[in-house]
């Protein structure tokens, strides 16, 4: 049932196990030029109840035209979850829990005067009542500028305990310079039948129809999760379940964040279900009755394959898609896999075997991959590298042959300085910059927000 595969879901996403492993299927080259420079952007710091939040686990988003950076974190905040500012105010008793100082926010980075994203404010700070908590995935913008985003606890508290299923929100813009953005509710989940639970991955804006859709882990007709969409109405939003899983060779657990084709077709990924257990790769073809599921591969778990994967997709110019996965592969540390289209079967190949080493990291990590106008695919691994503090890697295209490219091992710097654990990911601005979020280290050991740059890395996200 469906509580136990949350508790799965967010097993797999924080207990790292450390393995070794082969490479396979791509060339490794290390590569680390000395002008390749990490920049720490932003620092989250332990002050008293975390106000500004801590661990920021979700992948930025950026404005392309101002270079604003936007993001989550999974704690902390002015806004408590057990205890702190409110209830000091009004002389009530305060304990503090460890990761239970605040239920998170939405942070703003915008430019200083040199242009950097460095100034750093807070958007929203959520409450667990009628509100989020816990955000860990990236943000959707719309044409107009506004924000949203899934929190996969908090909302209607008489759902799974105490913590709640889940919200999708919508962060909206202000107005005028300097003023205030205001947070609308646009669906609060119920772990019902008819509705989902615990939406664990970002939502997907379809440009053309304007419809979010998104994904829950838990509930549904099947209580596997589900698919959903947000229509935009009067003002407002439609939400309908479109699609039940039902946790056996269609999948469960739906993750990571949709790709969607110009014909509106939805691609994504499940953690659980398949024919072993181990994830499936899926098509959602919108058809005049509805909705309809094909399968595309399923995964069959190490050592040949990927497993369990937690990311989403995305497509190159080709109509091949490429995404991770934090498990399996040679050996159990995680893989990086294509998906090309031949006639109506897509052949899988999987592109490298991470190691969990020195060399290269391991348990790949983000809501999708980065790639570039040349076809280049950038991620990062939550551990492994020099320090075992996590990677930033690169899958460098020639022709459809990828070299695998180590960029950066974190922590090098004394006490982490630069960071420890990004399982956000990166962005790409167009001048090929990466921008990513530790959820440790920094200079208060809380995580932070970097800027990595490096020549000849160029295109867009």
């Amino acid at each position: 049932m469906w509580p136990n595969q949350h508790q799965f879901r967010q097993g797999i996403a924080i207990a790292r196990v450390a393995m070794a492993l082969a490479i396979g299927g791509v060339t490794l080259a290390l590569a680390w030029p000395a002008s390749a420079q990490l920049t720490v952007l932003h620092n989250f710091s332990n002050t008293e109840f975390y106000i500004n939040g801590f661990e920021p686990g979700g992948r930025l988003l950026i404005n392309a035209s101002t270079g604003v950076l936007f993001g989550v974190t999974a704690e902390g905040g002015d806004s408590v979850c057990f205890g702190g500012p409110e209830q000091e105010a009004k002389g009530e008793e305060i304990i503090i829990e460890d990761n239970n100082s605040g239920c998170g926010g939405v942070f703003e980075l915008s430019n200083n005067a040199d242009g950097v994203p460095k100034v750093f404010q807070r958007i929203h700070d959520f409450l667990p009542n009628n509100d989020g908590a816990d955000p860990f995935t990236a943000l959707t913008f719309d044409s107009k500028g506004n924000l949203y985003g899934t929190a996969p606890e908090g909302g209607d508290l008489t759902c799974a305990g105490d913590y709640g299923c889940g919200v999708v929100f919508e962060q909206v813009a202000p107005t005028t310079k300097g003023g205030k953005w205001t947070q609308t509710i646009l669906h609060t989940f119920t772990g019902t039948k008819g509705d989902g639970a615990f939406p664990e991955a970002a939502l997907k804006l379809d440009p053309t129809s304007k419809v979010l859709y998104g994904t829950t882990c838990d509930g549904g007709a099947f209580f596997s999760g589900t698919v959903f969409s947000l229509t935009p109405k009067g003002g407002g939003y439609t939400y309908a379940v479109i699609h039940d899983f039902k946790g056996g060779p269609d999948g469960g657990c739906p993750a990571g964040q949709f790709a969607i084709d110009p014909s509106g077709n939805l691609y994504g990924t499940t953690t659980l279900g398949g024919k072993g257990g181990f994830g499936v790769v899926f098509e959602l073809k919108q058809e005049k009755t509805g909705w309809s599921e094909i399968v595309l591969h399923t995964f069959a778990g190490e050592p040949t394959d990927g497993e369990n994967p937690q990311t989403g997709l995305v497509f190159d110019t080709s109509g091949d898609l490429f995404g991770v996965t934090g498990e399996g592969g040679a050996d159990g540390d995680g893989a990086v896999y294509e998906l090309t289209p031949d006639g109506p079967v897509w052949k899988e190949s999987l592109l490298y075997s991470f190691m969990d080493s020195a060399n290269d990291g391991g348990f790949p990590t983000g809501d999708k991959l980065a790639i570039d106008g040349n076809g280049d695919l950038f991620g990062t691994a939550a551990e492994g590298g020099a320090n075992n503090e996590g990677t930033i890697f690169e899958l460098q295209n020639s022709a459809g042959s990828y070299t695998f490219l180590l960029r950066y091992s974190f922590c090098r710097l004394t006490n982490c300085a630069d960071g420890a654990f990004p399982d956000g990911g990166v962005i790409l601005d167009a001048s090929g910059n990466l921008y990513g979020t530790t959820v440790f280290g920094g200079t208060a050991g809380e995580g932070n927000v970097y800027k990595f740059t490096l020549p000849a890395v160029g295109g867009k996200n």
